[in-house]
């Protein structure tokens, strides 16, 4: 398993150190953190994007306090620049000055400073004392075969027209009334086809299906949930379900639960919540206040080298917040939520607490335009009009789609919506399409997520609100389901094609029921199977067929004839070809 993001050994020798710039560099050289950044990290490193790594010359950086920093210059793959990596952290609250012979954007003739976040960044942690809560009686499924208990997916309505695909979500975080929680594949009857369990110490978040290399990919989030936002990493698996990379912020920070996005370049977008001191006085706040910075890494997946940072804090003023300091708690003044690659493949993201979303310079990092908020670039009729929105997507041919959860703060009211809006950038102008609400008058104070289907639906998940629909592109529903027992809902859900292949064994049980014996096959994430056989005999090696039933579910019963003395199940597929075998038990 190749872990990326943190800890990656730097090269031995620096790269292109006592050269000199190419005279013909083709525009300004793009720094990260970006010059005058106030709340950098004590372990970052410096990106510096737009020319060929045996071009960059002499690079020095000095901290106010802690002297010259020696480093090396690691080579980006993509050969469109380098990070500088020092061997030491900065020291808390000081001014770490770069020199260079580049033409550097918001630079003084290639010279630049950022400052060092004073005091130290909240990393939370990986483990708790927290134990996974005993789920209710009637929120979930158990089974003979195998131990695991699966959330109970109830499905209300299913008819013809529906996307192709399974349902992909995590399954909540509620203590009170708890149920199974971790991370679901289900299909459109509501039987699980995967389940994760989370663990006593992790939550999970933000479950995805995505390519990486050519190849789908089950990506998902864990670590330790905060109020609201988290301190932990990603996860990729493959298609046998095993973790092949981690997938970790840079320069010191933790990945936030709510989004991570592979680009088609084979990078990450990684967003990032950091806990920073800030006189509020001027928003209504302490002068000992604590203000959310949210940040936004691109990290090359080969290398883990950071390639692009974005910061809200002096980008998006905290006067564009239609939220309030509390004394007791740190003011979230943006809640970056969402991420999208543009067409034009600058990054589109979505703040709950502004009430707008944005469309960011990918190579900049300057805010092109606003839309929505108190700042829109655009004109919104009343009806276009969202706020507190999650998960805000590009839909093809100007199109946005824009889960609007459309209340106020945590009281719920309102009703939530999905939409679906034409942009025109041209001439900042929006009009709504159509929006889609639930029959029973929704109101998600949280979460939620819409996204559109190759064959045009809109698939809804209603974020706080337990509830998944799918929807035509004319607003008829034709797929209603609810997570029995729930309170919480599921952070986003998710329709995706995808095939699994567990890299472990099916699981078989067995009982003897009068001169019958009843047995279990299941197979936890197995997508192919379509028959199960029976293998019985007096002896281990000893096993021919002695029943068999096409896959009913999760979990397949099975009678059988006979009372052999040694039983196990296999795994067929839909042409009759083996996939797996269990091992051998002798019947209860």
């Amino acid at each position: 398993m190749l872990v990326i993001g943190a800890g990656a050994a730097a090269s031995a020798a620096a790269l292109g150190c006592g050269g000199t710039a190419t005279e013909t560099q083709a525009g300004p050289v793009e720094a990260f953190p970006a010059p005058g950044t106030r709340f950098a990290q004590r372990a970052t490193e410096i990106s510096l994007r737009g020319v060929a790594p045996d071009e960059i010359g002499t690079v020095t950086v000095t901290g106010s306090s802690s002297d010259e920093h020696e480093g090396t210059l690691e080579p980006h793959p993509d050969g469109k620049g380098a990070s500088f990596v020092p061997t030491g952290e900065f020291r808390p609250g000081e001014r770490v000055a770069v020199s260079t012979e580049l033409d550097v954007r918001g630079a003084d003739d290639g010279d630049y400073d950022f400052r060092i976040l004073r005091g130290e960044f909240e990393t939370g942690t990986s483990g708790s004392d927290e134990r996974v809560p005993r789920p209710r009686r009637g929120t979930y499924r158990s089974y003979r075969s195998d131990s695991i208990k699966t959330p109970r997916l109830v499905v209300d309505r299913r008819r013809a027209g529906r996307a192709p695909g399974y349902l992909v979500l995590n399954t909540g975080w509620d203590d009170e009334r708890p149920r199974p929680e971790g991370l679901l594949i289900a299909d459109d009857r509501g039987r699980p086809v995967y389940f994760k369990q989370r663990t006593a110490e992790e939550k999970i978040f933000d479950v995805a299906v995505q390519e990486y290399q050519g190849e789908p990919v089950l990506t998902f989030w864990r670590g330790r949930f905060a109020s609201g936002w988290g301190y932990g990493e990603y996860v990729m698996l493959d298609r046998a379900y095993r973790e092949i990379k981690l997938i970790r912020a840079r320069s010191g920070y933790r990945a936030d639960i709510h989004d991570m996005r592979i680009t088609p370049e084979g990078t990450a977008l990684v967003q990032i919540y950091n806990l920073v001191d800030y006189d509020l006085r001027r928003f209504g706040g302490r002068r000992k206040g604590e203000v959310l910075d949210n940040i936004i890494q691109e990290i090359d997946l080969d290398t883990g080298r950071l390639l692009f940072e974005w910061h809200s804090l002096g980008n998006i003023a905290i006067r564009e917040s239609y939220d309030r300091p509390e004394r007791d708690s740190p003011f979230d003044y943006f809640h970056l939520n969402s991420m999208d690659v543009a067409p034009d493949g600058d990054i589109l993201v979505s703040a709950r607490n502004t009430c707008a979303v944005y469309e960011i310079d990918r190579t900049t990092g300057e805010v092109n335009w606003r839309l929505g908020g108190k700042r829109s670039d655009f004109r919104l009729p009343r009806k276009a009009r969202f706020c507190r929105q999650h998960d805000a997507r590009w839909a093809g041919n100007r199109r946005m789609t824009i889960f609007d959860n459309h209340v106020d703060g945590s009281q719920g009211r309102g009703q939530s919506r999905a939409i679906r809006l034409k942009v025109n950038e041209r001439r900042k102008r929006v009009r709504l399409q159509r929006a889609y609400r639930h029959p029973d008058r929704l109101a998600a104070a949280n979460k939620g997520g819409t996204r559109t289907q190759p064959n045009g639906n809109l698939l809804v998940g209603w974020g706080a609100i337990p509830v998944i629909t799918e929807y035509t592109r004319r607003g008829r529903i034709v797929f209603d389901a609810h997570l029995k027992g729930a309170t919480d809902g599921s952070y986003r859900a998710l329709r995706s094609a995808w095939v699994g292949q567990p890299a472990t064994p099916p699981k078989v049980a067995a009982q003897r029921r009068g001169d019958r014996l009843a047995v279990w096959a299941s197979w936890n994430g197995a997508t192919e199977v379509a028959r199960w056989e029976v293998l019985g005999g007096d002896s281990p090696d000893a096993l021919t067929r002695v029943a068999g039933r096409s896959r009913s579910g999760f979990e397949t019963a099975i009678s059988v004839p006979d009372q052999p003395s040694h039983v196990a199940v296999r795994a067929l597929d839909a042409d009759g070809a083996v996939l797996g075998t269990s091992e051998t038990i002798t019947p209860d």
